[in-house]
């Protein structure tokens, strides 16, 4: 089984091999509060703080037992061969594009409606030619091994 995982978040280099760092809420606060509301496409888009405490206390119940039944280990057991390409890396953050995240739109504009043709690696690459120099995208391998999988066609079975 093949599992492609593309993640456009904050800190999501491995990300299919943990759970991203958390920016803490005086950096979030920070950010939010010194940014240029202009700058659609170096903003940081995050769910409120509060708004996230609110959610965690409301279905605390199930989010404990979630995290009280997994282990570290459990998560590195993938039976499936996982290939990510993330839209930074574990210790970058991901700018937003004016409809998606910087990092999508980037690779809509390489995968050309389907024109593109080339491997995943390819599509990798090519994303990360044309993002800025403070972001880049991640290819990351995780589960069971699987080399031809970074060479074939993307969005294909």
């Amino acid at each position: 089984m093949r599992i492609w995982l593309l993640s456009d978040s904050c800190h999501s280099g491995t990300v299919a091999r943990r759970l991203p760092e958390m920016l803490s809420p005086q950096e979030l606060d920070r950010r939010f509060s010194t940014a240029d509301p202009q700058e659609v496409g170096r903003r940081i888009r995050a769910m409120p703080q509060s708004v996230q405490a609110a959610v965690y206390r409301r279905d605390r119940d199930v989010y404990d037992r979630i995290q009280n039944t997994r282990t570290a280990k459990d998560l590195a057991k993938i039976d499936a061969s996982v290939l990510e390409i993330s839209g930074c890396q574990d210790n970058q953050t991901s700018a937003d594009g004016i409809v998606n995240g910087l990092f999508t739109g980037t690779l809509l504009e390489v995968w050309r409606g389907g024109a593109f043709a080339g491997s995943y690696r390819g599509l990798h690459r090519e994303i990360v030619k044309r993002m800025p120099p403070d972001q880049t995208p991640n290819l990351f391998q995780a589960g069971a091994p699987n080399s031809a999988f970074a060479r074939q066609r993307p969005f294909t079975i």
